[in-house]
């Protein structure tokens, strides 16, 4: 069975979400030195992220696939990644220049994922 353009945009944003959780995990000590903030900040942020691909990936687990979840989550997603450029352009001086390509790097994934959210949307016809 052919896996809807939807169905694979929604795992891509699971992974990315859950890759992004397990990194602030593991290396939490570099990327906190790197960003210049404590643990605990990347601890709640990879928190966040963990709950976010277990729920995208339940989602998709449970064949729950509506437009309204997948439009609110390409809408998330570039929001997030416009608020870290904002963030990055704002506080420029307070990161290292690692954390200043991480966050750039970050930025981009989350704009790029809702892009594809978007796109998948108008490749995928409407269930009746």
């Amino acid at each position: 069975m052919p896996t809807s353009p939807v169905r694979s945009a929604l795992l891509l944003d699971a992974a990315f979400e859950l890759v992004a959780a397990a990194m602030m995990v593991v290396a939490g000590g570099t990327f906190a030195d790197l960003l210049n903030v404590n643990r605990i900040v990347l601890w709640i942020a990879a928190g966040v992220f963990l709950a976010a691909g277990i729920g995208i990936a339940a989602a998709v687990n449970a064949d729950f696939e509506s437009r309204e979840l997948v439009w609110s989550l390409a809408v998330a997603n570039i929001a997030g990644g416009v608020v870290l450029w904002v963030l990055l352009g704002v506080a420029w001086g307070h990161f290292e220049a690692g954390g200043r390509w991480l966050l750039g790097a970050v930025a981009d994934m989350f704009i790029l994922v809702g892009v594809l959210e978007i796109v998948a949307l108008r490749r995928t016809p409407v269930r009746e």
